[in-house]
């Protein structure tokens, strides 16, 4: 038994070695695994944390105001028109928590697991740039995923879902944040971050998605103000790219269209009166707040709510019903209300607190507040976060696994010398 026993310790930690290793992959083909590793990795986190005693990880006051928040959302289920099926997202959300610090426990005791995990992540970041741009270029992508020329969409890897410019944006900034935490300045490695930022930005704008754009240009944006050794690289890379962007708007009408017509309409801007699709979702989820401004109608009950004749609405070809309204703080206040709303506002003032302080700093001359690596995990976070966009659901399983990867890094960040960060 004993051997049994010893045998499984050993064999344990590989097993979470190689989940974290590999998570990245896993994000990619969907859900499912996304979700499987997040919970294998938050069990073994439990199970090596209770076996060695190290309790200090729970005591992480972030952690603590997560789970308590955790514990509103499973109260406002119960309370819901439909408890189980609103529970069904709410009561076991807290598994995110321990998937975070499942990534602090592994980084602060595996000093190579985050090398293995920049070498992953970068590789198949490549992969996807190449396989996005093959897609252009052909019509298909090299595993026979066809690009919609009609609505100027890109797919990639993803198949039938058009989400590659909605996962690079969100993870260009873990993927920089990796490779200066594990990398020292060289040329290779700053050629290398100058090819991934350009291909990136560009195949970005190629892939129609607005809001994934907006979000690369907001993070981009913010590295290029924050960011101490950096800044230059990211300037440079964004000019370029911006200038390429420009030749292809001129030369691909269906793309410009798209990402530059048809946000000029949505906005409004010259007075007609288009009706931008997902004010209808916005306006139904705002009816829903006003009927429970407080403490919302339960996770998940958007997509019950919204054929109600109280919260339906129409014009022309769209509706208000969807899975979700497309906007995070419309969901939280539609779902979990205004107590569930404000932690997450107070978490993004927090982050702009920091930034604040932060760049003050640097203006007087003072040593730097946060490194270049922390910086750009919390670029992830804002653009996760960033209200004046539209968002996929915020209690989907694919979104929350990279909401809190960078949650566990920046964990990691501050307990290790600050000054290895920046190399």
């Amino acid at each position: 038994m004993s051997k049994l026993f010893s045998k499984i310790n050993y064999s344990l930690p590989l097993i979470h070695r190689y989940v974290v290793t590999v998570l990245p992959i896993a994000i990619v083909t969907g859900p499912f695994l996304a979700d499987l590793f997040c919970i294998i990795s938050s069990m073994l986190f439990i199970y090596f944390s209770f076996l060695k005693k190290e309790f200090h990880y729970y005591y992480q006051k972030l952690f603590i105001l997560f789970i308590a928040w955790c514990v509103y959302l499973i109260i406002t289920s119960i309370l819901s028109n439909d408890p189980l099926f609103s529970l069904e997202s709410s009561l076991f959300h807290f598994r995110f928590g321990l998937f975070a610090l499942s990534i602090l426990y592994i980084f602060n005791n595996d000093s190579k697991i985050s090398k293995y995990m920049t070498i992953c992540f970068v590789s198949l970041f490549i992969f996807i740039l190449i396989d996005g741009y093959y897609q252009y270029i052909t019509g298909f992508n090299l595993f026979g995923f066809e690009y919609s020329h009609q609505y100027g969409r890109l797919s990639g890897i993803f198949g039938d879902k058009w989400i590659i410019g909605n996962f690079l944006s969100r993870t260009f900034p873990i993927i920089f944040a990796l490779l200066i935490m594990n990398f020292k300045y060289s040329r290779k490695v700053a050629l290398l971050m100058i090819f991934i930022l350009i291909t990136t930005d560009i195949l970005i704008f190629l892939s129609g998605e607005r809001s994934a754009f907006i979000s690369l240009l907001l993070g981009s944006i913010l590295i290029i103000i924050l960011s101490n050794k950096w800044k230059r690289f990211r300037a440079f890379s964004l000019i370029f790219s911006l200038l390429v962007i420009i030749l292809i708007s001129i030369s691909n009408n269906n793309i410009k269209n798209r990402m530059i017509d048809h946000t000029i309409n949505q906005t409004n801007i010259f007075g007609s009166n288009y009706i931008p699709d997902h004010e209808l979702l916005f306006k139904s989820a705002y009816y829903m707040f006003l009927d429970s401004p407080i403490i919302g109608n339960g996770t998940k009950m958007f997509r019950k709510l919204c054929g109600d004749e109280k919260y339906y609405f129409e014009y022309e070809a769209y509706n208000s019903c969807s899975t979700h309204p497309h906007n995070t703080y419309f969901q939280l206040l539609a779902e979990t209300g205004l107590l569930g709303t404000i932690p997450v506002i107070l978490v993004l003032s927090f982050i702009f607190y920091l930034f604040l302080r932060h760049f003050f700093m640097k203006v007087y001359s003072i040593k730097p507040y946060l490194s270049d690596v922390q910086i750009c995990l919390y670029v992830g976070i804002v653009i996760s976060l960033w209200p004046l966009n539209t968002h996929m659901n915020f209690f989907g399983n694919w979104l929350n696994v990279i909401y809190f990867l960078p949650i566990g890094i920046l964990l990691h960040t501050y307990n290790i010398n600050r000054s290895n960060i920046n190399n």
